[in-house]
């Protein structure tokens, strides 16, 4: 019997490649090719929603009885396409991991990855759209870039149900209501129609909600109805909003605040834990949080 002996030498480089992208993918963050190529398609995209330029549509129709009009720019036409290739990337990514053993094509947990970079993409690129000056626009294509990988490596990581309940979990949870807070404050602050703007916070806080409560191991299908009911309650908040003069960061600050209050007493619903002096230390904190923006934040 003829024994191989190995040497250095004999190894195949394409497979030392190949094993290394392994262990990259089984340790707790992306591969970095993956993540390299997902990013720089992202910016790829923002740079050239500065380039081209397409004609402007306006597009109108009557919903309940009122005209509603919608103007479609090169921004918005862009901005929805990266933040379509954001979610999708983002679900690519996170079925790599390897904690995600499901071999089904469709799973609601990757979509679910999805929610938190797909609306932190669609926030930096309508920012950066608003650049005029090309060094700040440079400037904050690399922050964008920068910001963009965080998100994507942290969703990434939150697969693994064991880091959901450390310092990662304080995190995204924070990330949440910092997008919710950013997606509210630029929606009041388009002052279109109340129809248009309580839909469009009705989604978002209804996205992010479920992500939120899903994440922290909740059933989906009392997820759902958690977030349904955020979402109607924001939306209906935003509505009655939109008949006060109200600042722009005011009026995002309040609808968090709202956010956050329901969001809470949710979980706090699902784990059995309502009562009396749960909804007394919400009440107080929704209350002082309440006297701070109106007297800061005017």
């Amino acid at each position: 019997m003829t024994i191989a002996r190995w040497s250095p030498g004999a190894v195949d480089k394409g497979a030392a490649r190949r094993y290394n992208a392994s262990v990259n993918r089984l340790g707790p963050l992306p591969d970095r090719d993956r993540m390299s190529v997902l990013v720089g398609t992202i910016v790829l995209g923002l740079a050239l929603m500065r380039l081209i330029d397409l004609p402007d549509r306006f597009v109108h129709t009557t919903v309940l009885g009122s005209p509603l009009g919608i103007q479609v720019s090169t921004t918005t036409v862009m901005l929805a396409l990266i933040t379509a290739l954001a979610a999708t990337g983002m679900e690519s990514l996170a079925r790599s991991h390897p904690n995600f053993t499901n071999g089904r094509r469709f799973d609601l947990r990757s979509l679910m990855q999805a929610i938190q970079p797909a609306l932190a993409v669609l926030l930096l690129g309508a920012q950066l759209a608003q650049a005029q000056i090309w060094t700040a626009w440079w400037l904050g294509l690399g922050i964008t870039a920068i910001l963009t990988a965080l998100v994507l490596a942290a969703e990434y990581m939150t697969v693994d149900p064991a880091l959901r309940q450390g310092a990662l979990g304080l995190a995204m949870t924070a990330l949440n209501l910092l997008l919710a807070l950013a997606s509210f404050t630029l929606i009041y602050s388009t002052r279109a129609r109340s129809f248009l703007t309580a839909t469009e916070a009705s989604v978002v806080a209804g996205l992010l909600a479920l992500r939120l409560l899903w994440g922290m191991g909740q059933p989906l299908r009392q997820a759902l109805i958690y977030a349904g009911a955020i979402g109607l309650a924001l939306g209906e908040c935003l509505w009655a909003l939109n008949y006060w003069r109200a600042t722009p960061l005011l009026a995002g600050l309040l609808l968090v605040l709202i956010y956050y209050a329901m969001t809470g007493i949710a979980q706090q619903h699902e784990r059995g834990a309502l009562d009396r002096r749960v909804l007394a230390e919400f009440g107080l904190v929704a209350l002082v949080g309440l006297v701070i923006i109106l007297r800061f934040a005017r």
